[in-house]
Protein backbone atom coordinates (compact mmCIF):
# COMPACT_ATOMS: atom_id res chain seq x y z
CA UNK A 1 0.00 0.00 0.00
CA UNK A 2 2.57 2.23 0.85
CA UNK A 3 4.86 1.28 -2.17
CA UNK A 4 1.70 2.08 -4.45
CA UNK A 5 1.06 5.76 -2.33
CA UNK A 6 4.99 6.63 -3.38
CA UNK A 7 4.87 5.39 -6.89
CA UNK A 8 1.70 7.77 -7.27
CA UNK A 9 3.53 10.62 -5.66
CA UNK A 10 6.34 10.17 -8.62
CA UNK A 11 4.57 9.90 -11.58
CA UNK A 12 2.53 13.18 -10.61
CA UNK A 13 6.03 14.71 -9.63
CA UNK A 14 7.44 13.78 -13.10
CA UNK A 15 4.43 15.51 -15.08
CA UNK A 16 4.15 18.66 -13.47
CA UNK A 17 8.39 18.67 -14.19
CA UNK A 18 7.81 17.98 -17.99
CA UNK A 19 4.64 20.49 -17.91
CA UNK A 20 7.09 23.15 -16.93
CA UNK A 21 9.39 22.67 -19.48
CA UNK A 22 7.40 23.18 -22.23
CA UNK A 23 8.40 26.22 -24.60
CA UNK A 24 6.91 28.19 -27.65
CA UNK A 25 9.01 30.62 -29.88
CA UNK A 26 8.78 31.17 -33.58
CA UNK A 27 10.40 30.51 -36.17
CA UNK A 28 11.71 31.89 -39.72
CA UNK A 29 11.06 29.04 -43.10
CA UNK A 30 12.18 29.85 -46.87
CA UNK A 31 12.25 28.67 -50.38
CA UNK A 32 13.56 29.20 -53.16
CA UNK A 33 12.24 29.31 -56.90
CA UNK A 34 14.45 27.96 -59.97
CA UNK A 35 12.29 27.31 -62.89
CA UNK A 36 14.76 27.59 -65.37
CA UNK A 37 17.51 25.36 -66.44
CA UNK A 38 20.75 25.13 -68.72
CA UNK A 39 20.93 23.66 -72.05
CA UNK A 40 24.64 23.24 -73.32
CA UNK A 41 25.21 21.93 -77.04
CA UNK A 42 28.39 19.47 -76.78
CA UNK A 43 28.48 18.26 -80.00
CA UNK A 44 27.30 20.56 -83.16
CA UNK A 45 24.54 18.64 -85.65
CA UNK A 46 26.36 17.44 -88.35
CA UNK A 47 24.54 15.61 -91.25
CA UNK A 48 27.87 14.74 -93.18
CA UNK A 49 28.98 14.76 -96.70
CA UNK A 50 26.33 13.62 -99.06
CA UNK A 51 25.27 13.72 -102.62
CA UNK A 52 22.09 15.43 -103.68
CA UNK A 53 20.16 16.46 -106.87
CA UNK A 54 16.98 18.50 -106.44
CA UNK A 55 14.20 18.90 -109.19
CA UNK A 56 14.54 22.48 -110.90
CA UNK A 57 12.00 22.43 -113.17
CA UNK A 58 8.20 22.34 -112.45
CA UNK A 59 5.65 22.00 -112.17
CA UNK A 60 6.69 19.33 -109.49
CA UNK A 61 6.35 18.65 -105.70
CA UNK A 62 9.09 15.80 -106.21
CA UNK A 63 11.72 15.60 -103.40
CA UNK A 64 14.67 13.31 -102.09
CA UNK A 65 15.60 13.10 -98.63
CA UNK A 66 17.77 11.44 -95.84
CA UNK A 67 16.79 10.10 -91.98
CA UNK A 68 19.69 10.47 -90.16
CA UNK A 69 19.86 8.27 -87.23
CA UNK A 70 20.31 10.21 -83.52
CA UNK A 71 22.42 7.64 -82.12
CA UNK A 72 24.56 6.67 -84.92
CA UNK A 73 24.77 9.33 -87.07
CA UNK A 74 23.87 7.06 -90.29
CA UNK A 75 21.84 7.99 -93.16
CA UNK A 76 18.77 6.27 -94.99
CA UNK A 77 18.15 7.43 -97.91
CA UNK A 78 14.78 7.81 -100.10
CA UNK A 79 15.11 8.75 -103.56
CA UNK A 80 12.21 10.81 -105.17
CA UNK A 81 11.13 10.39 -109.06
CA UNK A 82 13.67 12.53 -110.27
CA UNK A 83 15.44 14.15 -106.73
CA UNK A 84 17.94 11.66 -105.19
CA UNK A 85 19.77 11.93 -102.20
CA UNK A 86 22.66 9.57 -100.84
CA UNK A 87 25.22 9.91 -97.93
CA UNK A 88 28.74 9.75 -98.84
CA UNK A 89 30.63 10.31 -94.97
CA UNK A 90 28.61 9.25 -91.55
CA UNK A 91 27.61 12.40 -89.87
CA UNK A 92 27.55 13.42 -85.95
CA UNK A 93 24.35 13.69 -83.85
CA UNK A 94 24.10 16.74 -82.24
CA UNK A 95 24.74 16.34 -78.11
CA UNK A 96 22.96 18.39 -75.35
CA UNK A 97 23.01 18.41 -71.81
CA UNK A 98 20.64 19.76 -69.51
CA UNK A 99 21.89 20.93 -66.50
CA UNK A 100 20.44 22.40 -62.43
CA UNK A 101 17.39 19.79 -62.44
CA UNK A 102 16.76 17.69 -59.49
CA UNK A 103 17.76 13.89 -59.68
CA UNK A 104 15.65 11.57 -61.83
CA UNK A 105 13.87 14.79 -63.21
CA UNK A 106 11.47 14.08 -66.15
CA UNK A 107 11.63 16.61 -69.06
CA UNK A 108 9.57 17.22 -72.68
CA UNK A 109 10.77 17.98 -75.73
CA UNK A 110 9.36 19.70 -78.86
CA UNK A 111 9.61 17.38 -81.57
CA UNK A 112 7.48 19.37 -84.31
CA UNK A 113 10.72 22.27 -84.69
CA UNK A 114 11.66 22.55 -88.78
CA UNK A 115 14.97 24.26 -89.90
CA UNK A 116 16.17 25.19 -93.53
CA UNK A 117 20.03 24.64 -94.57
CA UNK A 118 21.12 27.42 -97.24
CA UNK A 119 24.06 28.76 -98.73
CA UNK A 120 25.50 32.09 -96.95
CA UNK A 121 24.65 34.12 -98.93
CA UNK A 122 21.41 32.18 -100.53
CA UNK A 123 20.64 32.80 -104.13
CA UNK A 124 17.57 33.07 -105.57
CA UNK A 125 16.06 30.07 -106.84
CA UNK A 126 18.80 28.10 -105.33
CA UNK A 127 17.88 24.77 -104.09
CA UNK A 128 18.66 23.96 -100.55
CA UNK A 129 17.57 21.30 -97.97
CA UNK A 130 14.51 21.04 -95.34
CA UNK A 131 15.06 19.56 -92.02
CA UNK A 132 12.21 18.02 -89.69
CA UNK A 133 11.22 15.23 -87.98
CA UNK A 134 13.60 15.82 -85.56
CA UNK A 135 14.60 12.57 -82.78
CA UNK A 136 16.43 12.53 -80.03
CA UNK A 137 18.60 9.35 -78.31
CA UNK A 138 19.02 9.88 -74.20
CA UNK A 139 21.70 9.11 -72.88
CA UNK A 140 21.86 10.07 -69.03
CA UNK A 141 19.32 6.97 -68.75
CA UNK A 142 20.56 3.53 -67.22
CA UNK A 143 19.53 2.12 -70.50
CA UNK A 144 19.66 4.49 -73.13
CA UNK A 145 17.09 4.68 -75.98
CA UNK A 146 15.13 7.07 -78.24
CA UNK A 147 12.99 9.31 -77.14
CA UNK A 148 9.35 7.98 -77.32
CA UNK A 149 6.39 10.18 -75.15
CA UNK A 150 6.29 13.02 -72.87
CA UNK A 151 8.57 12.79 -69.78
CA UNK A 152 11.09 10.38 -71.91
CA UNK A 153 14.14 12.81 -71.12
CA UNK A 154 15.09 11.64 -67.15
CA UNK A 155 17.70 13.36 -65.52
CA UNK A 156 20.67 11.18 -64.12
CA UNK A 157 21.36 11.13 -60.25
CA UNK A 158 23.32 14.11 -60.86
CA UNK A 159 20.49 16.49 -61.73
CA UNK A 160 21.61 16.35 -65.70
CA UNK A 161 19.62 15.36 -68.76
CA UNK A 162 21.54 14.59 -71.89
CA UNK A 163 20.78 13.46 -75.02
CA UNK A 164 21.57 13.25 -78.92
CA UNK A 165 19.78 14.61 -82.07
CA UNK A 166 19.34 13.57 -85.44
CA UNK A 167 16.46 14.46 -88.27
CA UNK A 168 14.95 14.62 -91.68
CA UNK A 169 16.99 16.20 -94.28
CA UNK A 170 14.95 17.01 -97.42
CA UNK A 171 15.55 18.41 -100.71
CA UNK A 172 13.61 21.50 -101.80
CA UNK A 173 11.32 21.30 -104.85
CA UNK A 174 10.07 23.72 -107.20
CA UNK A 175 5.99 24.49 -106.55
CA UNK A 176 6.82 24.46 -102.57
CA UNK A 177 9.80 26.66 -102.60
CA UNK A 178 11.09 27.75 -106.14
CA UNK A 179 13.75 25.61 -107.30
CA UNK A 180 15.17 27.20 -109.96
CA UNK A 181 19.08 26.31 -109.69
CA UNK A 182 20.74 23.14 -108.93
CA UNK A 183 22.98 22.30 -105.70
CA UNK A 184 26.45 23.90 -105.29
CA UNK A 185 29.66 21.65 -103.93
CA UNK A 186 30.16 23.12 -100.37
CA UNK A 187 27.81 24.10 -97.02
CA UNK A 188 25.03 24.49 -96.51
CA UNK A 189 24.07 25.89 -93.26
CA UNK A 190 21.16 26.68 -91.05
CA UNK A 191 19.80 27.37 -87.53
CA UNK A 192 17.55 24.81 -85.79
CA UNK A 193 16.05 25.15 -81.91
CA UNK A 194 15.93 22.61 -79.06
CA UNK A 195 12.86 23.13 -76.95
CA UNK A 196 12.98 21.23 -73.60
CA UNK A 197 10.04 21.84 -70.71
CA UNK A 198 8.66 20.14 -67.66
CA UNK A 199 5.63 18.19 -68.31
Amino acid sequence: MKFNTQLKLLTTSVILATSVNVMADTFEATVTVKNSFDITEDTPLDFGTIRANAVITGPSTDTANIVFDPETGVGTATDGTAATMGQLIVGTPGAFTVSGLAPYQALDIDTTQTAELKLVPHPTGGAFFNVDTFTFFVTSLVTPALYAASGDLIADATGNATFTVGATLTTSDVDTDGNSAQYQETAYVGDYEINISYP
